[in-house]
């Protein structure tokens, strides 16, 4: 691995692992959803950046980190102020397939349907470190709520959404699908991460 690919690599890795590290806590600590979601949504970003860097260098060896332009609707941006998931995904798709033959096109469905879910709620990288919008909309900063509970739950209103932490049963009040999403945001990281070893 090239020194410039291995550099987005290993940041990556640092941050997929400091995700990895506090995800392990979210039962007991559900106020560390949005601290997680940023970490893994920078984690895909620099995968992202780094796997364009490899691509680009099966065909320019000289090639300058700075001087890279990703083609956006409007016009080309410098890579390092392209801060869109999908626009990165679009523009690494691109490369990957043209070097390739045989493309895992499943996975690559996957992968486009979990980063357009991120864009659309996190296109320009601040809705996991603001609390405000930039049109001054609350964002809600607790949007999961996980309860222990030393009884059974009621399932007369509809049938709970489990967690354990290994030693107690809680019950997930808000937020279920949120942590459905997190848990394949972590599937498209690993799978990002295979794709340096190709």
């Amino acid at each position: 691995m090239h020194k410039q690919v291995k550099a987005f690599y290993d940041m990556a890795n640092e941050y997929h692992i400091a995700a990895a590290s506090l995800w392990v806590n979210i039962v007991d600590s559900p106020y560390l959803y949005n601290p997680v979601s940023f970490l893994l949504r920078h984690t895909i970003e620099l995968q992202l950046k780094g796997l364009i860097v490899s691509e680009l260098r099966k065909d320019c060896n000289s090639l300058k980190i700075s001087e890279i332009k990703i083609p956006s609707e409007k016009k080309d941006l410098k890579m390092d102020s392209v801060h869109s998931l999908k626009t990165l995904w679009n523009y690494f798709q691109g490369l990957y397939k043209s070097h390739r033959i045989l493309v895992d096109e499943e996975e690559f469905r996957k992968c486009e349907k979990a980063l357009s879910k991120i864009d659309k709620k996190d296109f320009s990288s601040t809705r996991y470190r603001y609390p405000f919008t930039k049109q001054d909309v609350s964002i809600n900063l607790e949007p999961i709520d996980i309860r222990f509970c030393d009884s059974a739950p009621d399932i007369s209103t509809r049938i709970p959404v489990l967690a354990t932490n290994g030693e107690k049963l809680s019950v997930i009040k808000k937020g279920s699908r949120l942590i459905a999403d997190t848990q394949v945001i972590f599937d498209v990281t690993e799978y990002l991460f295979g794709l340096f070893e190709l």
